[in-house]
């Protein structure tokens, strides 16, 4: 799993390209059966308007996303 910028290594998304520069980054997620190590994650958050917001709980949408999926 990486996330981050290219554009340094010469990858064509660039901070221009966003209406935010700050929100210039993409991710990449490789999977391989035979060689990807089982990765436990009980908990994901993001950062949004200034604070800290749980997504995935136990494996399970958290309030906030199951909020979010509703609307």
């Amino acid at each position: 799993m990486a996330t981050g910028r290219s554009d340094h290594l010469g990858g064509h998304l660039t901070p221009d390209k966003f209406k935010l520069a700050k929100n210039a980054t993409h991710d990449d997620i490789l999977f391989s059966p035979t060689k990807t190590p089982e990765i436990l994650v009980p908990e994901a958050r993001m950062f949004r308007d200034g604070k800290v917001e749980v997504v995935i709980k136990n494996y399970q949408p958290a309030p906030y996303l199951q909020r979010a999926l509703a609307s």
